[in-house]
């Protein structure tokens, strides 16, 4: 009986040391980068040419839809659960940027219309500012090469063994594509365009261009992504923007830490590209191009006077090799992709 009694103490103990740690456990500071929403095409087939209502590479209503959903999502973990950010918007919690294109720069007012919702605004139909800068002054969320990226491509990508075959065995198909769809299709990688437009319809049940199959569709859109993957797995493609990216997350969270700002939380709105580049420079590549309304998230936690890093992907840990896992001490964190 005694030791039953003893027993119970234990488990007991346990469970209230857990539950304490779990309590002491809080949200200091977080970093979202998310892509865009549901686009239309980037672009067009000329042989079957659609009219996009939203015009090409621009957000759709489903897309708008998604980042709502999304920063719902947001406001339940950062309000409701942590306690990150007030109720009420405040603008001296928040910075907001977005690459200088229209669908991410929507993209970020549709999240924040999900976040801060128009009634918790203290200002009726108040718009919560987004900075976007020239693309040709992007360094943070717009992924440029050390070199240029078709010398990259061609060293490392189309001359690879593999791609070789891949191209000398599509050459009938490449030709019998072209021919259907009025695109120059001379090797694989120049199918982007195309399994962008295909990829598009299908997702929005829109019927393909004439000649091209279904099957054919899945064939172009997979091959294309194979390219994009392979392309995003290069150093010299990711690591410029990535490593930017990294160190001015680095510096947020530091001055979080030394409480030299008043901000708390950091929406950064960009593209697949910007997701795979920081995903690689944190040496965890994706082996799938990241869906609409992706989130790739960075949150700086404090419990018991130590401050730690986790980063998640769609809501699932990223493993960082340089940190052992998904959670990074700070220092580990400030020395990820800077090496």
């Amino acid at each position: 009986m005694m030791k039953k009694k003893i027993l119970c103490l234990l488990f007991l103990m346990i469970l209230l040391t857990s539950a304490n740690s779990f309590a002491e456990e809080k949200l200091i500071f977080a970093v979202d980068l998310v892509r865009h929403g549901d686009r239309t095409p980037t672009y067009q087939i000329p042989k079957s040419y659609i009219l996009w209502k939203e015009g090409l590479g621009e957000l759709t209503a489903q897309g708008i839809n998604h980042e709502i959903q999304l920063g719902e999502q947001l406001r339940k973990n950062y309000i409701n659960r942590y306690h990150l950010l007030p109720k009420i918007y405040d603008p001296n919690s928040i910075y907001v940027r977005s690459t200088n294109f229209n669908r991410t720069i929507k993209s970020a007012d549709s999240l924040l219309l999900g976040l801060y919702p128009i009634n918790v605004r203290p200002l009726l139909n108040q718009k919560i500012p987004i900075c976007a800068v020239p693309n040709a002054e992007d360094n943070l969320l717009v992924v440029k090469p050390n070199r240029n990226i078709f010398s990259l491509i061609n060293r490392y990508v189309a001359t690879h063994k593999d791609w070789k075959e891949k191209t000398i065995n599509l050459q009938d198909q490449l030709k019998y594509w072209s021919k259907e769809t009025g695109l120059p299709l001379n090797n694989f990688q120049q199918l982007d365009r195309l399994a962008d437009n295909l990829y598009v319809r299908k997702l929005n049940h829109i019927s393909l261009p004439k000649g091209i199959s279904s099957r054919d569709a899945d064939k172009i859109i997979l091959l294309s992504e194979s390219e994009i993957i392979s392309e995003f797995k290069l150093k010299d493609v990711t690591h410029p923007m990535g490593r930017e990216f990294l160190k001015t997350v680095s510096n947020y969270l530091e001055q979080a830490i030394q409480h030299k700002t008043s901000l708390k939380y950091v929406l950064l709105s960009g593209h697949d590209s910007s997701i795979m580049s920081v995903m690689n420079t944190l040496e965890s590549p994706l082996e799938k191009i990241p869906g609409y309304a992706s989130d790739l998230n960075f949150s700086l936690f404090e419990s018991n006077k130590k401050y730690y890093v986790k980063v998640s992907f769609n809501n699932k840990p990223v493993n960082i090799p340089a940190c052992g896992g998904s959670t990074c001490t700070i220092s580990q964190f400030n020395d990820v992709g800077q090496a």
